[in-house]
């Protein structure tokens, strides 16, 4: 995620991917044989500190490599050297609606957040948690179905609890 390299967006690579094909391997092919020859706890010291000097000398490049991985956790692109796929529609179709109505319903428990129990924000809290983690690790939208029932409930809760309100104080929806 770290990588500033040009055309790449933080999306992850696996050592075969690496070492095979051209695109990837012509930038970091030397630097995986290299680290792959040490021990695991080498390998992990050196890995640490590129991805601390990548990070000092491209801070905006590893925020927009983070953009990509929230992007890519919810719709599966952009993928570094890849060409996009049809699923990517088929995701945004699927995923798109759940986020906007998420953010909606979040914006409307902020504002009404007396009305929404504690549990639901819990569980909200769980989930930002959640995914704020798995964006910073290599994001797949297989990662952000798992809590699919957890954003629905909590959007369905707002959505009950806020409607229930101006029913009850008899205001016109």
């Amino acid at each position: 995620m770290c990588s500033h390299k040009e055309g790449e967006n933080g999306h992850w690579f696996t050592k075969s991917d690496v070492l095979t094909l051209p695109t990837i391997a012509s930038t970091h092919r030397v630097f995986y044989a290299r680290v792959y020859q040490m021990t695991a706890l080498e390998r992990e010291a050196v890995f640490k500190e590129a991805a601390m000097k990548n990070l000092r000398a491209s801070p905006l490049k590893v925020a927009i490599n983070w953009a990509c991985n929230l992007c890519r956790l919810a719709f599966g692109f952009p993928r570094s050297y890849l060409p996009e796929e049809l699923r990517a529609v088929v995701l945004i179709a699927a995923n798109g609606p759940v986020i906007l109505l998420s953010a909606l319903m979040g914006l409307l428990g902020l504002w009404r957040w007396r009305s929404v129990p504690v549990e639901i924000w819990l569980l909200m809290g769980f989930t930002a948690f959640y995914l704020g983690g798995s964006s910073l690790a290599p994001s797949l939208p297989r990662y952000f179905v798992i809590v699919y029932p957890l954003l629905i409930l909590g959007s369905a809760c707002v959505w009950y609890r806020h409607i229930e309100m101006r029913l009850k104080s008899g205001a016109v929806l």
